[in-house]
């Protein structure tokens, strides 16, 4: 194990639905990751600049801006258009994915098809 695998993974965390971010935020700190919480996109791009996290798990539908939209402006940022990031979201439309995947989204995780387990495992894939 070199020093950089000893370091905690910040995971970024946009996720509007408060019962969600505390389901998520537990098991992703039960599985060893930093987690910052965002409730909204603008709160999630401020914390961009103030903790530069490893991975973003991104929900598509938030109130203040479409997740979407909140990955077009980090992709056109030199400083973080190289951050993963994993799309959670309720939507199955296609559109949708098909936007993401342009983008360059890691995965793209629909909530009502998976269990909290299989988030975990996609977050660790990604985060290394």
């Amino acid at each position: 194990m070199d020093e950089k695998d000893k370091i905690k993974k910040a995971v970024l965390l946009v996720e509007d639905d408060s019962l969600l971010l505390a389901l998520y935020s537990a098991k992703l700190k039960k599985d060893g990751f930093e987690v910052i919480p965002a409730h909204t996109c603008g709160e999630g791009l401020a914390a961009i600049k103030q903790h530069e996290p490893d991975l973003i798990v991104l929900d598509l539908k938030m109130p203040d801006m479409p997740g979407l939209e909140f990955l077009k402006i980090l992709r056109e940022d030199p400083k973080t258009q190289n951050i993963k990031v994993v799309i959670i979201t309720s939507s199955d439309r296609e559109e949708d994915r098909i936007c993401a995947e342009k983008l360059g989204v890691s995965e793209y995780y629909i909530k009502s098809e998976s269990g909290l387990e299989q988030l975990g495992n996609i977050i660790k894939d990604n985060a290394k």
